[in-house]
């Protein structure tokens, strides 16, 4: 209760941009994109600290795969890359459209977003 209450005084004094990552691509093929931020997002140890989360069994019968709840919130900082240093917090929410497609949307402050943006998604990309 209070976390949200806090985000909402933050989000009055800061000015925030918002990226969208969709499930599929205008052509209905899967946007690999999402793919990698899903993984990432799974690898995420706020993931188990989100205030409403899914669980599902994986491929593997041990396996547990944790799913971001709709407009459920999970935070990310991203610290640095080679050479400099970044220091950004980002947060990510899993939308699900009204046609039933999901999208995950990236919440960055506009101050850090020409910064962070592009080494912020390399990462992304990178990171398995």
């Amino acid at each position: 209760m209070v976390k949200k209450w806090w985000k909402t005084v933050v989000d009055v004094f800061h000015v925030y941009q918002s990226y969208k990552v969709p499930e599929f691509n205008n052509n209905l093929q899967e946007n690999h994109l999402y793919m990698k931020v899903y993984a990432y997002l799974n690898s995420l140890s706020s993931m188990e600290d989100s205030d409403f989360t899914n669980l599902f069994t994986g491929k593997k019968s041990n396996e547990i795969i944790l799913r971001l709840y709709q407009n459920q919130i999970v935070g990310d900082e991203f610290l640095a890359v080679p050479g400099r240093v970044l220091g950004a917090r980002v947060c990510w929410y899993n939308k699900e459209n009204e046609d039933g497609t999901r999208s995950f949307v990236l919440k960055i402050r506009k101050a850090d977003k020409w910064r962070i943006l592009g080494p912020y998604l390399q990462h992304i990309h990178k990171s398995d």
